[in-house]
């Protein structure tokens, strides 16, 4: 650029990459220098001054950056650059009006072309819907975009994470979920701890297919830790609280003898997977033997709990009945207060990648 203003100092474009090149690396002075060679070697036009608003803009003087764009705008006679008002827009977020910037957004995506388009425009698009009540699905869709945009995988997931964080914060936990999934989908390395929160997020978002599913996929990826399991049981008891599918007891049981490997450390796991098992064993399937079972298990690793010391007497004499007469059960259901839904999801999550 240098060599072609000291052939030509009249070159109006090398002026205006040498302004953008010093602004990018915070020269501001020399930066106004170049933008005002660039309006003088340039022929006349209002917009010669953007340069000059975006010096503004990064010298964080927003207000005197929002009124050179306005004033851009005015003299354009409906022709300024869709930059200029997305310059407005993102001043106006810096300066804490995200409401007012709508407008700007809005004709900023109006006027640009689709090349001209950024992941970080929807982005700043997705921050500005995301202070107005009902638009939701604006947000989400920006994200979305904001994805597809960028080819840089860094620029993706940080993008994913922004959005998700927003998503939990409005209660909105299955939009949550969606995003977290595209991030796991997106990384070439996934970490245990994002499909753990997608997981969670779908489960508190009681869209539990999809956290079923979730809890499958830690299990593939991740055999060796003991959440899949967990979830996986923690959502088969609400999409097979019938029993109709027959896949929560298998779940149950799986779920169970992964925390055999290590009761010190599945203490909660054992308990809780033992404890539904003893339960479903004594109040549905009516088989004594097999609840008795069970409760024994429970107490190696909780001898003096009182609640299964009163029921198993109980349990012995059902155990000892022919089959024939095991259909009555025991006189009262039993409850060994570990299979209510999510027990055990306040562990502390380990990192591990794939």
């Amino acid at each position: 650029m240098n060599d072609a203003i000291a052939k030509d100092p009249k070159f109006a474009p090398a002026y205006y990459e040498l302004s953008y090149y010093k602004m990018g690396r915070k020269d501001l002075a020399a930066a106004t220098t170049y933008a005002q060679k660039y309006k003088e070697s340039s022929d006349p036009d209002p917009q010669n001054a953007y340069l000059e608003a975006s010096i503004l803009w990064a010298a964080k003087d927003f207000d005197k950056a929002i009124a050179m764009a306005k004033d851009i705008i005015s003299k354009s006679g409906g022709t300024a650059k869709a930059r200029v008002y997305k310059l407005i827009a993102d001043a106006m977020v810096q300066k804490g009006d995200s409401a007012g910037a709508k407008p700007f957004i809005d004709d900023y995506f109006a006027k640009a072309e689709p090349d001209e388009v950024t992941a970080l425009d929807f982005g700043l698009k997705a921050n500005i819907y995301s202070t107005i009540p009902g638009q939701e699905d604006v947000v989400f869709n920006s994200y979305l975009e904001g994805v597809k945009a960028d080819t840089v995988i860094d620029n993706k997931v940080e993008l994913l994470k922004k959005g998700a964080a927003f998503f939990k914060a409005k209660g909105l936990r299955e939009k949550e979920g969606d995003l977290l999934a595209l991030l796991i989908q997106t990384k070439p390395k996934v970490v245990i701890n994002e499909i753990f929160d997608a997981t969670r997020a779908y489960y508190f978002g009681q869209a539990y297919p999809k956290s079923l599913d979730m809890s499958l996929k830690m299990i593939e990826l991740f055999p060796n830790e003991v959440y899949g399991y967990q979830w996986k049981f923690n959502n088969l008891k609400i999409l097979d609280s019938s029993y109709t599918e027959n896949k929560l007891i298998p779940a149950a049981t799986e779920y169970f003898e992964f925390s055999q490997k290590d009761t010190a450390k599945y203490k909660k796991d054992y308990l809780s997977a033992a404890g539904f098992l003893l339960s479903y064993y004594a109040n549905e399937a009516k088989d004594g033997v097999k609840a008795l079972e069970y409760l024994n298990k429970m107490l190696l690793l909780d001898p003096t709990n009182e609640n299964l010391l009163k029921i198993k007497p109980a349990l012995e004499k059902s155990a000892k009945q022919p089959p024939a007469n095991k259909s009555s059960g025991t006189n009262q259901p039993v409850k060994a207060g570990s299979g209510s839904p999510g027990a055990g999801i306040t562990r502390k999550k380990e990192i591990n990648t794939v």
